[in-house]
């Protein structure tokens, strides 16, 4: 039974994964659009882009960490 249950949680892991990902770009591009809204008087600022200047690594986010603005 164990095994059978493995084997189900890694057959479904990347759907899991999928969901996670859509609903983090859902959040994502919400964000975006506050953020332009929020800092268009502000010369030169870009909406989603990173105030860190690294762009050589990717660091995906903590989960459910994008804070929601409906």
């Amino acid at each position: 039974m164990k095994e059978e249950e493995h084997l189900v949680r890694v057959a479904i892991t990347p759907f899991l994964q999928a969901e996670q990902d859509y609903r983090y770009i859902l959040r994502e591009d919400e964000f975006h659009r506050w953020e332009a809204e929020t800092m268009k008087d502000v010369k030169g600022y870009k909406a989603g882009q990173s105030v860190y200047h690294s762009e050589k690594r990717w660091q995906p986010p903590a989960t459910d960490s994008m804070p929601r603005f409906s």
